[in-house]
């Protein structure tokens, strides 16, 4: 049974935790990247597109929390309430921008559950290029996709800021060029909204100065 969200707002997000943040109660919400089991403490990597952040769920401290950590499974979606704590020195992981902290929770909500996916977002690569764009939203979650997006929104915001002050009127194509909500464009024909759709679903902010009808990045 999944939870209700109610009026629990987010603080801050998963990849914006540093050691400056502990003893900050916080609230992130995310994609559930993996799950361990270590009977009375349970280890939830939670992402969203900033990065990924730990949770600890503690049998004694939440048992409520820790028996819905039991229950969830990679790419559930999620909502921790805890406190921000320093690791211990073995535990520190050095690969990651938040690997020296982590959220001791007190409270976990299911917000979202889902079948089991034809692959993992934090798989490298997928082999089978048939599956990986058929389940193109699960695809764009991958941190190599969204490093590709983000690379992309930069490299057309330039081009646009460069554009607006020495374009010369009439050298694009008027309809290609056509401006929609949130100053994107828009290819002509593309249905409106579906890309939008795709983007939400697979963590990527839908205002990047990017063209979200054309996802192959």
């Amino acid at each position: 049974m999944l939870d209700f969200l109610g009026s629990l707002e987010r603080t801050q997000m998963c990849g914006e935790l540093r050691a400056a943040n502990a003893g900050q109660q916080v609230v992130l919400m995310g994609w559930v990247n993996r799950r361990r089991d270590h009977g009375n403490l349970i280890f939830l990597d939670v992402r969203d597109r900033s990065g990924i952040a730990q949770v600890v769920l503690d049998k004694e401290l939440t048992p409520e929390g820790h028996l819905k950590g039991e229950q969830v499974r990679p790419e559930y979606v999620v909502a921790a309430v805890g406190k921000v704590r320093l690791r211990g020195k073995d535990a520190i992981n050095p690969k990651m921008p938040t690997g020296e902290v982590e959220i001791e929770a007190t409270e976990l909500r299911i917000l979202n559950d889902t079948r089991l996916a034809p692959f993992s977002p934090s798989e490298e690569a997928i082999q089978n290029e048939e599956t990986r764009l058929k389940y193109r939203y699960i695809d764009l979650r991958r941190v190599e996709m969204q490093r590709n997006f983000w690379l992309r929104h930069e490299i057309t915001r330039a081009i646009r800021e460069s554009l607006s002050g020495q374009g010369v009127p009439g050298d694009r194509d008027s309809d290609s060029d056509q401006i929609h909500a949130g100053g994107r464009t828009r290819l002509p024909g593309a249905e409106p909204g579906a890309s939008r759709r795709v983007l939400r679903a697979a963590a990527i902010a839908t205002n990047l100065q990017a063209d979200p009808d054309d996802l192959g990045v």
